[in-house]
């Protein structure tokens, strides 16, 4: 096995091959025209080979937002897939080494993915369910090669998933918009509009910047970035499925939840291969799971009541939409409020991610 990088489009072909069902949205995201994200970073491009064969790939991302706002010298690998071959690994990660040391960084963190946001996480727990298109995912041997190779663990994400019957319907009522009341604040709660949409995710952003500005590593998502994601996903979205929470005339919190149906394994299935099935079954109301991809409450207007109705009311619109069982991925370990609102309402966590790193 060989490594070499990036260099054509019969490359990038290469590259994109090893996960055909994510291919053509992972395409537009690495392209540095269509994806805001380069307008700050830069990459360089791996396959590892075996003969004329493409079997592994990796990416070395140099995040300038990051450094520029955490000046601690980490730059990034990410997209990272290989095959249970410790040497194919070792290769992937030296290549990827290098270009990031002649970059100045001093560390290599991840695995990066650019889903919502640019999020880390490398799964570890969590195989014996399909995971979502949409949250990072990865065959049970990478982290085990990973740990041999001597990236240590520094940050963790967790996942909770629930059923209807684990988590009772919420009532009725919560199907329209309402005023509801926390300990200091008058709360309007409302579905997203769907005939002001760009405005709305512009209104909202900085909730969403606000509240994960306390995660390890976390940089702002700029506007552009907002309404590519938002573009990325509307395909999948049900406009039903967010909802949003305002003080008077101010944001104070939203929650975003994709429909998703069960792939037949959680290699075969992406973003665009799913998109069919996923129309068809919203038709029908037969849809299998939602994946709530954020909920965001600005820090200001404080507690978790806020969070706890915008939830039950993304819940409360999937059970209508005859949706059986539920996903929420890329919670804090240290945000022990929502955990504790979790646990109250019934939800169990099912898997968990961790941020690995080494020295370079």
């Amino acid at each position: 096995m060989f490594v070499q990088p990036v260099r054509s489009p019969r490359d990038l072909d290469g590259f994109l091959s090893v996960v055909p069902a994510h291919a053509p949205l992972q395409r537009r995201r690495l392209d540095p025209q269509s994806e805001p994200f380069w307008r700050h970073a830069e990459r360089e491009l791996f396959v590892l080979k075996e003969g004329r064969r493409v079997v592994g790939r990796i990416a070395g991302v140099s995040n300038h937002a990051y450094s520029k706002l955490h000046a601690d010298g980490a730059g990034f690998f990410a997209w990272l897939e290989c095959p249970d071959d410790l040497h194919g690994a070792r290769a992937l990660l030296e290549a990827t080494a290098r270009w990031l040391r002649d970059r100045g960084h001093r560390l290599m963190r991840g695995p990066l993915h650019i889903g919502l946001g640019e999020e880390l996480g490398l799964m570890t727990a969590g195989f014996d369910r399909p995971a979502s298109p949409l949250c990072p995912v990865n065959p049970p041997h990478v982290p085990v090669l990973l740990g041999r190779l001597g990236l240590r663990t520094i940050a963790e994400r967790h996942g909770y998933s629930w059923t209807r019957e684990e988590v009772p319907p919420p009532p009725a009522s919560l199907r329209t918009p309402a005023q509801g009341r926390s300990p200091d604040h008058e709360v309007a709660y409302r579905p997203i509009d769907a005939l002001r949409l760009e405005k709305e995710v512009d209104r909202f952003l900085p909730t969403y910047n606000a509240d994960f500005s306390r995660r390890f590593g976390f940089v702002a998502m700029s506007r552009d970035e907002a309404q590519a994601r938002v573009r990325d996903i509307m395909r999948f979205l049900d406009l039903r499925l967010i909802w949003l929470a305002e003080v008077g005339d101010q944001p104070a919190g939203v929650v975003l939840a994709v429909p998703e149906i069960a792939p037949s394994t959680p290699r075969q299935a992406g973003p665009l291969s799913a998109l069919r099935a996923i129309r068809s079954a919203l038709a029908r109301k037969r849809v299998d799971r939602v994946h709530v991809l954020a909920v965001a409450v600005e820090p200001r207007f404080g507690g978790r009541e806020i969070a706890a109705q915008l939830l039950l009311r993304a819940w409360r619109a999937s059970l209508d939409l005859g949706v059986t069982q539920a996903e929420l991925s890329a919670v804090d370990p240290e945000d022990e409020g929502f955990h504790q609102l979790l646990f109250r309402l019934g939800v169990k966590r099912n898997r968990k991610w961790s941020v690995v790193e080494t020295a370079i």
